[in-house]
């Protein structure tokens, strides 16, 4: 049954996993798309809980300086209130963005975008997925003294990325 069918509203969430991990799964990180209303509302601290330095110094920049352009009378505070609110919506809409490229730089990779009604049931399928691709590759020959390293499930992936 879809969650359509079942009345359910889905919601789209991108998955990350550490490059180098020996167990993806467990360093997998999600990313849910869309509006992202705790960046609208408490921008700088949404910054600064996900450690997102840069966004956070360009937010405080920001204000600073639209405080700066009203204090001269460069802007009128409605004027300012316009401007902030604008940057705090395109900051809503952007935020979850902004994270993913954030764990890019950290070592993630995409590696699966999966829908489900909360995060938990988005989570499960990602790990049904997982399995399943982990489960379908061929068991190594190698003898167990041998410490080869497990191939991961996203290897072929990759390598056809790194081919385009």
């Amino acid at each position: 049954m879809s969650l359509f069918a079942a009345g359910l509203r889905p919601v789209i969430y991108t998955a990350y996993v550490k490059d180098n991990a020996n167990t993806p799964a467990e360093t997998a990180e999600f990313v849910r798309e869309g509006f992202n209303w705790l960046a609208f509302v408490f921008g700088p601290f949404w910054a600064a809980y996900h450690r997102a330095w840069s966004l956070l110094i360009l937010l405080i920049a920001l204000n600073i300086g639209l405080s700066t352009l009203e204090y001269v009378a460069i802007l009128s505070p409605t004027q300012t209130m316009l401007v902030q609110l604008f940057f705090q919506i395109m900051l809503g809409f952007e935020a979850n963005d902004f994270l993913g490229n954030l764990l890019r730089k950290r070592g993630y990779i995409l590696v699966d975008i999966v829908c489900g009604d909360t995060p938990l049931r988005a989570q499960l399928r990602f790990l049904e997925r997982y399995f399943a691709r982990v489960s379908s590759q061929p068991v190594s020959s190698a003898l167990p003294h041998a410490h080869v390293a497990p191939r991961s499930p996203w290897s072929s992936w990759m390598s056809n990325k790194e081919a385009k």
